[in-house]
């Protein structure tokens, strides 16, 4: 580990030169012969996988709550029967003396501790008045005892048992006998009391309305969705019945492939535009799935109702099935224009990159205009370069330095100046501990794959691809 810590902590300070493919793009031409061209030579890119036109409803808690009138006199009833949910309960001022008794006391000194709190609850019943010097000089509880006592406005829940039914039994101005609680005996006055007091109606007017309103889609929600499933059954060849029924909306949407909605460039661009509603529906694997069953695909009968999650249920039915196909040149021109430009200005910017590295390799003194100021990366830290720029810099030899990289990026092409190289920092004996555990995490995570590999393999397991997205951590579980 100590060997390995060194590499990943390396030090490599580097300065980089960027060649964008963007800042080419307004000097590339495409004509219409480029786009013709690479339309026939690259059917098999462009073909569009059979797809789905369906419809679908949805049950909500936006369905459930339409149109949900709530009245005054609704709203006034609500408030009379929860007025402790609108208001600031009672409050007590309170003073208290506290005798500490240890948890592994004796009863001997639980007695001495309960006769002297006895003894100062006398003198302070005796005089209210005194209590708060009392308090002062004799209580042990630090936060209190230089305020004589005062613990401030107390609601219910806020102090432990024991005293807390000691508070709110006594009455203003009264003094305690002796309670005892887990932290020792406490003397307790009453120094004020505060009555509960409901906000007026119009403070929370709007949180009654809120709340009436979730009450009453919670309980239509309950009856639309067995209404729903029913309905489903009895009407097998048509979702519209049923959205009236219910008075909820039926979606019509097109381009709908076994592993998602169709892209852009792959849609009619005569349909409708998708929705967020469609995207997050259809794009659910349950309702992908559910459309791709021979129930639905092949004799166009509506879905059973898909639950995903327990106040939203769906349900769909197969209009249209649309084979796989190559779209019309004229739907894709724009599409492979931008790749054709795309293409070229990459391929400028390389070229560019490449002269301009040739002209610093042989110059004595390399002007380094335009160069990113420099920057000391690691294995574990490459700062902003990208994986491919840290692989070059961190697999170059430390000899006859300075030296200078070209690396080919996605989107261009980068120059890199590596200057220094500095061996790791002194190792610290923790970091190769927390090393040492990484790698047999990620040693025990290889044996895992390897033998689920080899499972795979045996029993001849398919994985389809919303499953490999979930088990990369790519897909929200909770959408399933």
């Amino acid at each position: 580990p100590q060997k390995l810590l060194a590499l990943l902590t390396e030090q490599r300070t580097v300065a980089r030169l960027e060649f964008k493919a963007s800042t080419f793009e307004k000097s590339v031409k495409v004509t219409d012969a480029d786009i013709k061209a690479w339309y026939e030579a690259n059917q098999t890119k462009l073909e569009v996988p059979e797809n789905l036109n369906v419809q679908y409803v949805i049950l909500n808690e936006a369905a459930a709550s339409r149109d949900i009138k709530i009245t005054d006199a609704d709203i006034s009833n609500y408030y009379k029967k929860n007025q402790a949910l609108y208001g600031q309960p009672e409050r007590r001022r309170v003073r208290h003396i506290l005798i500490e008794v240890p948890a592994t006391a004796d009863e001997a000194t639980k007695g001495q501790a309960r006769a002297k709190a006895e003894d100062l609850s006398k003198r302070a019943s005796a005089d209210p008045k005194s209590f708060a010097a009392l308090a002062k000089e004799f209580s042990q509880d630090p936060g209190s005892a230089e305020q004589g006592g005062d613990l401030g406005w107390i609601s219910k829940n806020m102090l432990v048992p024991q005293v807390e039914e000691a508070v709110f039994q006594l009455g203003k101005g009264v003094v305690s006998g002796v309670v005892e609680s887990p932290f020792g005996m406490h003397v307790i006055l009453i120094d004020d009391i505060q009555s509960a007091t409901p906000k007026p109606l119009a403070d929370v007017k709007e949180d009654i309305i809120s709340e009436i309103s979730k009450q009453i889609a919670a309980e239509r929600f309950a009856t639309m969705a067995s209404k729903l499933t029913k309905l489903i059954y009895d009407q097998r060849d048509s979702l519209k019945p049923i959205a009236d029924e219910l008075g909820i909306t039926l979606h019509d949407v097109s381009g709908l492939a076994r592993d998602g909605l169709l892209r852009s460039e792959q849609r009619d661009p005569a349909a409708p535009a998708l929705t967020d509603l469609d995207r997050t529906v259809l794009g659910n694997p349950k309702v992908r799935m559910t459309a791709f069953s021979s129930e639905v695909l092949k004799d166009k009968f509506n879905s059973g109702a898909i639950e995903l999650s327990p106040d939203t249920i769906v349900a769909l039915r197969v209009t249209k099935v649309n084979p796989a196909s190559v779209p019309p040149l004229a739907q894709v021109s724009t599409y492979i224009r931008q790749i054709l430009i795309g293409e070229a200005a990459t391929s400028a910017a390389r070229e560019a990159g490449l002269k301009k590295l040739e002209t610093l390799k042989a110059a004595s003194k390399p002007d380094l205009k335009g160069f990113d100021a420099e920057q000391v990366v690691t294995r574990q830290n490459p700062q902003s370069l990208t994986p491919k720029e840290l692989e070059a810099v961190m697999s170059q030899k430390d000899q006859n330095l300075p030296v200078f990289l070209g690396v080919n990026g996605e989107a261009g092409y980068s120059i890199l100046e590596l200057t220094k190289v500095q061996a790791a920092p002194s190792i610290d004996p923790g970091q190769v501990a927390q090393l040492r555990g990484q790698l047999s995490q990620a040693w025990g995570a290889a044996e895992e794959q390897a033998a689920l590999k080899v499972l795979r393999s045996q029993f001849k397991v398919k994985l389809l691809p919303d499953a490999a997205r979930l088990i990369k951590g790519d897909l929200d579980e909770a959408k399933l």
